[in-house]
């Protein structure tokens, strides 16, 4: 494991900074932090979409969990620890963890890059943690990588995934198997491209940096000092539910606001349930000498008695032997434990968003950006358009999780998930808001 780290490592040491001026910043020069925190399959990724599409917010095009990996902050994985044990950082940690978060902090997405090398090297950062060790090496992928730019940018839409696919379309053909299914791209798109290619099942890569389903990069604005000091830098890990005091020695200078994103456990759990069935969302092998899984509706399949998938909770070994739909509820409540716990005891602002505000419509996705732009002091500014479908399983659609009723109702209507979901003002399993 220690091998593919230290490979994704020096790639990014290779190719430097995204921003030139960022590449001097550290954690004291951030000034404003906003942190979406809630469970998995909240609506967390189309939260993050909408606010940064608005220009208001520095952040990176996703998730940091990658980077907690790769610096001395990922959760070690046995029996007793979770994703809050990251311990509090050394100095020389949490400089370096903040150094790397902020070499890939952008602004708002552009139609086209700015620099074809420039992105390029964005991009072969972002294969890096997908593929490490299967990829070529950066003197050999970078050139490849440019090229394709080049000829992208040379149409006359710059296409950020008919560019990846042509990428990973080449990088095929030199032998490595790299495979695009893995990416957030509509399945008819990955047909077209790669006729014949059947969607894989289980983990991309052994030891994963980047979690399934995988980022396209996207071009976007470079970042100044100036921006740093004004705008927000907005973060969104789901381990974040279970780090949010750690936020406090990454940023010991900001101003830290924390946007609460809850979802009815019905529809979450019933999302989480696709995402362990799904071919993405893998995120820790559990070793053999720690725990064998033995998770009823999971655990069947190949990779199902040693892989966990989604944040690995606190007491999670208690659930290795209960049913999917007890984990995932499990997930949902632990995660929502953990926010407010760490919120009452921490100075951070809390604004709390319900997720079925944003599915309804655009226009109540605008007032709900609105709202929390006015909420964290990042205003005023915009919804330019709706947001794409990001990290599906499926494509939305009303109460799709009574589809599983009878087999989601023992853990939704269960004493815990009952209390918790009224705690956090989402009603009950009868209640019409549960969409």
């Amino acid at each position: 494991m220690t091998d593919t780290r230290d490979v994704v490592r020096r790639v990014r040491r290779e190719l430097g900074a995204v921003s030139d001026e960022l590449a001097v910043a550290d954690r004291t020069d951030v000034a404003h932090v906003v942190v979406i925190a809630s469970a998995s399959r909240s609506g967390s990724s189309l939260l993050f979409h909408l606010l940064r599409s608005t220009g208001a917010f520095v952040s990176l095009d996703g998730e940091h969990s990658h980077l907690y990996r790769l610096y001395g902050l990922g959760a070690p994985v046995r029996v007793g620890a979770h994703d809050g044990c990251a311990d509090r950082p050394t100095d020389d940690v949490a400089d370096t963890f903040a150094r790397e978060l902020l070499s890939d902090t952008t602004g708002s997405e552009l139609a086209r890059p700015t620099s074809v090398d420039g992105f390029a090297d964005v991009v072969v950062r972002r294969l890096a943690g997908q593929w490490s060790t299967l990829l070529p090496p950066v003197d050999h992928l970078l050139p490849l990588v440019r090229r394709r730019v080049a000829a992208e940018a040379g149409q006359d839409r710059f296409d950020p995934q008919r560019l990846l696919l042509n990428v990973l379309a080449e990088l095929r053909g030199q032998g490595c198997a790299v495979n695009p299914w893995y990416y957030d791209i509509d399945a008819d798109r990955i047909r077209a491209a790669f006729p014949g290619l059947e969607r894989p099942s289980g983990p991309p890569v052994p030891d994963v940096v980047e979690e399934p389903p995988f980022i396209v990069p996207v071009p976007a604005r470079p970042v100044t000092m100036t921006d740093l000091s004004r705008r927000p830098l907005l973060l969104k890990a789901s381990v974040d539910a279970y780090r949010l005091p750690l936020l406090t020695t990454l940023f010991p200078k900001a101003d830290i606001r924390v946007v609460h994103l809850v979802r009815n456990p019905a529809a979450t759990v019933n999302g989480l349930i696709d995402g362990w069935l799904s071919h993405g969302f893998f995120s820790y092998p559990i070793p053999p000498s720690e725990a064998t899984l033995h998770i009823d509706g999971y655990s069947h399949l190949p990779w199902g008695d040693s892989w966990w998938n989604f944040d690995l909770p606190p007491r999670w070994e208690e659930v290795r032997d209960a049913s999917l739909p007890e984990v995932c509820a499990m997930q949902w409540a632990q995660a929502h434990d953990s926010i407010l716990t760490d919120v009452a005891g921490l100075p951070f602002p809390v604004t709390t968003v319900r997720a079925e505000r944003m599915l309804s419509s655009f226009d109540e996705q605008r007032r709900v950006v609105a709202d929390l732009l006015a909420a964290v002091g990042a205003g005023p500014a915009t919804l330019p358009r709706p947001a794409p479908l990001v990290m599906a399983t499926e494509r939305p659609r009303p109460a799709r999780w009574t589809e599983r009723h009878s087999l989601l109702a023992p853990v939704i209507r269960s004493p815990r998930v009952v209390e918790l979901a009224r705690r956090l003002d989402l009603g009950g399993p009868d209640d019409e808001g549960w969409t």
